[in-house]
């Protein structure tokens, strides 16, 4: 965001000197926070308060007026955003894991205002986040199957170029590392190219198994018997298999 100098200052404790007088007046000139006698700072910020400026930011502030304004109105734009998942009452107070949470929930949001009926907004889920729209990011969720350190193929050579591929899908990456491979995990790459800016490790959804216990194994399903001679059957569409030979 463009402007916001703190010559401009309105809020007694945030005079032109302060951190962060920049960016909570370039929030104010950009209609996020309201103008009033004090910001206050250094308090921590509530989920009212957090919704209300991301909310504003993604300009659904028309929404939210029309439904009810400050605070409701905005926490209904919010959970209409899917922005609003775990956050507890309005006037809890966030930590910086809760806001982190929330901006990552806003950037990876994909519902947008289709259109007015009967009087009311209709929102419907798209193809595009709002980090490809603000960032030129997309989002790619897989296992690593190789590096340019090494692969689950057979015959590999290390190279000097750094990169990542997923489900066998080869990114550009100079953040690579050895033990990603069989992790699963989160890449960010920009549109258009197979260039990664970041690969980020997410934690294993995994089951083990004696193979012995193994009675069908295909395609689409996995059934293992258990102590009590009971068949358990799991979906395995999308599933990587790894067998350790025990």
């Amino acid at each position: 965001l463009d402007g916001g100098s703190g010559a401009a200052a309105v809020f007694e404790d945030v005079p032109s000197a302060h951190a962060y007088a920049m960016q909570i007046y370039t929030a104010l000139g950009s209609g996020f926070v309201s103008a009033a006698d004090k910001f206050y700072p250094d308090s921590p910020v509530t989920a009212a308060q957090a919704l209300k400026m991301i909310v504003t930011a993604l300009d659904y502030d028309v929404y939210a007026k029309y439904s009810g304004g400050y605070p409701l109105g905005y926490t209904k734009a919010a959970k209409m955003l899917d922005i609003t998942d775990g956050i507890a009452a309005g006037d809890a107070e966030l930590n910086y894991d809760d806001v982190c949470d929330m901006l990552y929930r806003m950037l990876i949001c994909t519902r947008r205002i289709t259109g007015i009926e009967n009087g009311s907004f209709r929102f419907d889920n798209t193809d595009v986040t709002n980090l490809e729209l603000l960032y030129g990011l997309k989002i790619c969720r897989g296992i690593v199957t190789e590096t340019n350190f090494n692969s689950y193929r057979t015959a590999h050579n290390a190279g000097d170029e750094g990169y990542i591929a997923i489900d066998g899908v080869q990114y550009f990456y100079d953040g690579a590392a050895a033990d990603l491979l069989g992790h699963s995990v989160c890449v960010y790459y920009r549109s258009g190219t197979h260039e990664a800016v970041l690969a980020v490790a997410l934690d294993d959804d995994e089951e083990k198994f004696d193979i012995d216990d193994v009675t069908q194994l295909d395609g689409t399903t996995l059934a293992v018997v258990n102590a009590n001679n009971k068949t358990t059957r799991y979906d395995i569409s999308g599933a990587t298999l790894i067998f350790n030979g025990r």
